[in-house]
C-alpha cells in the first residue's frame, strides 16, 4: 500500500468517513481509490470505504459528517433507534438548506424541530415518535410494541410538524392505531371488532405465568376470554420495559 492509500485507510479507521475538505493533500489518492471502487462517495466530497457499506450506519454517519445540521429520517432513523433489523434501501435525511439525491442517500429541505431529534452514536436522528408516523402502519405498530413511542407522543410529533406533506394520512393512521396494534394482523383484528360493534376488549393485556409476563393480543378480562392473533413472537415479553433513545424519550 502506497503512502497516500495508507493515510486514507488510517483516516477511515479513525473516523469511519473521509471529508475531502479536511484532507486536501489526499485528493488525488481519493480519486484513484474511487475509480477502482475502494472508496464510495456518499455525498460530494464525503467518502467511505466501499467494504463498510454492508449496512446503512456508515452512510448515516457520512451524511452527519458532511451535513452537520442534517437529521436522519425514515427507515434509517428507525433502524438506529427502535427497529435494528429493518432493511434500509436508501438513507434519507432532512436539512434546512441542502438537497441531495443518489443511490445511497436522499436529503430533502425540511426543518425538524429540535425537540423531535435525538442523538445516536453522534448522529442526529428523528425521534421514534416522528419516525413511526413516517413509516405508516408497520412503523407505528413496531414503535408501540417496543415502547419506543406512545400514541400520545406520536400525536405530539404530528402537532409539532403541521405543514409536512402527507400529514392527513399520518393522522388517519394514528387514529386507526387507537387500540395500539403491535402488528398489521392485530390492526385488522381491531378494525373487525370495532366494525362489528364489539366493545369491552383490551389490547396487549399483560398476564403473569410462571414468573414471566405475557401480552394477550386481545382480551376480555371480565369474561376471561383471550384472542391470540399472531403468535408467541409478538406477545411473550415484547414490551418488557420502556425504551430510551439518545438519553431521553420523545
Amino acid at each position: 500500500m502506497d503512502g497516500g492509500r495508507a493515510e486514507v485507510a488510517a483516516v477511515l479507521r479513525r473516523d469511519g468517513v473521509l471529508l475531502a475538505r479536511e484532507h486536501p493533500a489526499l485528493a488525488r489518492t481519493v480519486r484513484r481509490m474511487a475509480v477502482d471502487a475502494t472508496l464510495t462517495a456518499v455525498l460530494p466530497g464525503v467518502v467511505v470505504a466501499t467494504s463498510d457499506l454492508s449496512g446503512p450506519e456508515v452512510v448515516a454517519l457520512a451524511v452527519a459528517r458532511g451535513l452537520p445540521d442534517a437529521v436522519i429520517t425514515g427507515a434509517a432513523a428507525a433502524r438506529l433507534t427502535f427497529w435494528p433489523e429493518l432493511r434500509v434501501d436508501r438513507v434519507t435525511a432532512a436539512n434546512a438548506r441542502t438537497r441531495a439525491r443518489g443511490a445511497l442517500v436522499e436529503v430533502v429541505t425540511e426543518r425538524i424541530p429540535a425537540e423531535l431529534v435525538v442523538t445516536v452514536q453522534g448522529i442526529s436522528v428523528a425521534c421514534p415518535s416522528l419516525t413511526a408516523l413516517d413509516l405508516g402502519g408497520p412503523g407505528i405498530d413496531r414503535a408501540l410494541m417496543s415502547r419506543a413511542a406512545s400514541l400520545a407522543s406520536m400525536g405530539h410529533a404530528l402537532d409539532r410538524t403541521p405543514r409536512r406533506p402527507g400529514n392527513r394520512e399520518r393522522r388517519r393512521m394514528l387514529h386507526d392505531s387507537r387500540d395500539e396494534p403491535w402488528s398489521e394482523a392485530e390492526r385488522l383484528a381491531h378494525a373487525v371488532l370495532r366494525g362489528a360493534g364489539v366493545t369491552g376488549f383490551r389490547t396487549n393485556h399483560p398476564v403473569s405465568c410462571g414468573g414471566a409476563t405475557f401480552y394477550l393480543d386481545i382480551a376480555f378480562p371480565s369474561q376471561m376470554v383471550a384472542i391470540e392473533v399472531d403468535g408467541f413472537r409478538c406477545t411473550a415479553g415484547a414490551a418488557s420495559s420502556s425504551r430510551t433513545v439518545g438519553g431521553r424519550r420523545c
